[in-house]
């Protein structure tokens, strides 16, 4: 997961004709909704789909990537998802709804927009484990500290249980290792350790298709800094020095944002730096350009 900038995003959907008109367009719905019954409104929702106009430019902002995985594909099609679900809103598995009737005043809200495959998006039983995966209605919240706002009320007070890409403070909670896994990344706080728990289990962190490409990319970038390290080993000569640099160049492309799995590669140069820095302290100047 890497950041994604909401409001970069929203700046260059200004100079887009079909989007450039958003607010109003935001409005409308906003007043027709406000005026329905719960049951009226699902209808509407269902009818009304126009926050479709925005995956293109979803997909843009992360070069093609699913904002809570970084995966280029890791699903059968893209889904414009809802943060705070529109339709209805639930804790968990044995708990009532947060909201019956969802937060349906933020359904074509451009800042509870993200772009996510099925795999994250859509509850269901996998085939072969039978375990339910996926966000589906779910957007559990912190119970000891908040509950949760009213229709048009402000939203920010939240303490949501789901790590948001749009979130700097939350991407820095998690990290990845050589088996694909996401792991916690020195959480401080019950929250914050409460928070990636509730993501994996929601949001299909660690689902197997993910997780084997997170390990192939982890190889590809170990197998690079070893090839690395071989050239530092050598005594200093053009010839050496000059591959030595297309091999960083490579390391580093692998970070870029346009490149998938870009946090395990950051997390792969971090860990053998901290964990062997006898024999890859050279990756500190690799850090550093990141």
């Amino acid at each position: 997961m890497r950041i994604i900038n909401i409001e970069e995003m929203k700046a260059q959907a200004e100079k887009d004709p079909k989007l450039a008109t958003w607010a109003e367009t935001e409005r409308v719905h906003v007043n027709a909704l406000e005026k329905k019954t719960k049951e009226e409104r699902a209808a509407y929702l269902k009818s009304n789909t126009d926050w479709n106009q925005w995956i293109d430019k979803l997909k843009e902002v992360s070069h093609g990537k699913c904002w809570y995985t970084e995966a280029p594909s890791n699903s059968t099609f893209w889904a414009v998802e809802h943060f705070r679900p529109k339709n209805r809103s639930k804790y968990g598995e044995e708990k009532d709804e947060v909201l019956v009737e969802g937060y349906w005043w933020l359904a074509y809200d451009i800042e509870n927009f993200r772009l996510a495959g099925s795999i994250v998006n859509l509850r269901r039983a996998e085939e072969e484990s039978g375990e339910i995966l996926g966000k589906g209605n779910y957007f559990p919240l912190y119970p000891e500290k908040c509950k949760p706002c009213k229709p048009r009320q402000n939203h920010k007070h939240e303490m949501p249980l789901l790590l948001d890409p749009t979130n700097f403070k939350d991407i820095t909670l998690i990290t990845f290792d050589g088996d694909g896994s996401m792991i916690p990344a020195n959480p401080k706080t019950d929250y914050e350790k409460l928070k990636i728990k509730k993501s994996e289990e929601f949001l299909a962190l660690n689902h197997p298709q993910i997780k084997d490409g997170r390990i192939k990319t982890w190889k590809v970038c170990y197998g690079l800094i070893e090839k690395a390290e071989k050239y530092h080993s050598y005594e200093s000569e053009p010839q050496n020095e000059q591959e030595l640099n297309r091999i960083y160049e490579e390391i580093r492309a692998m970070a870029q944002p346009s490149s998938v799995f870009t946090a395990v590669v950051k997390a792969c140069i971090k860990f053998h730096y901290k964990v062997y820095p006898s024999r890859f302290g050279f990756l500190e100047d690799i850090l550093e350009s990141l």
